[in-house]
């Protein structure tokens, strides 16, 4: 993110101005759920942080909806995010449009020349909003060979996600419709395979080992 702000200030001297360029702010936005039910309220993460490493405690953001309305103002704490040099973290709590669809939405920091200058941040983040799930898909992750359970399997139904348990299964909520379902985990081929979901249903997904590569 650049910074082309500049505040001129006089100077005690003899009265010209000296240009001080102003600090850029870092915006970021994650923890944001793959999917997200029509109206209902959901939670992300904001971080901000001065590139130059200024104290950005209280720094001020406000997010808006796709339409440009604000939805909501706030401020970041004073406490630096683990495993980070001077980024401050607010959770955020949100409520999704009326509408199903992909939809953008902005967090934005204001300009401030107290003390130190900074400029304007602002980052984009996308939200997909869904109906609400009518059906219930279990899936089922085994070795191919020796049909033992897979933990920590990753399932994808885009844009559902989930993660099978110890005993190798996923429960998926999903909305009627057509859908590839992806079934990964380390070591494995992707599993893959079209469904169309009109009920409950349970699919079973054998993941065959990776081949080994020979090495000359």
């Amino acid at each position: 993110m650049e910074s082309g702000s500049e505040f001129a200030s006089p100077s005690e001297a003899d009265g010209s101005a000296e240009t001080i360029a102003s600090h850029a702010m870092g915006v970021v936005v994650w923890d944001i759920p793959p999917a997200i039910v029509v109206g209902e309220r959901f939670r992300v993460k904001v971080g901000i942080k001065c590139e130059h490493g200024c104290d950005g405690t209280n720094s001020a953001f406000e997010i808006q909806d796709h339409e440009g309305a604000s939805v909501v103002r706030g401020t970041v704490p004073g406490d630096i995010w683990p495993g980070t040099t001077g980024l401050h973290v607010a959770e955020v709590d949100l409520a999704a449009p009326a509408a199903e669809g992909l939809f953008t939405w902005t967090v934005t920091t204001p300009a401030s020349d107290a003390g130190t200058p900074h400029a304007a941040g602002s980052i984009g983040f996308g939200i997909r909003v869904v109906s609400h799930p009518e059906y219930l898909v279990r899936i089922e992750a085994v070795d191919e060979d020796s049909q033992a359970p897979l933990a920590g399997a990753r399932v994808v139904m885009h844009p559902y996600r989930a993660v099978t348990d110890d005993r190798g299964v996923a429960e998926v909520r999903v909305a009627k419709g057509a859908y590839q379902l992806f079934v990964s985990q380390t070591r494995y081929v992707t599993f893959g395979l079209p469904i169309e979901v009109t009920a409950d249903t349970t699919t079973r997904a054998g993941l065959s080992v990776e081949p080994m590569t020979e090495r000359n």
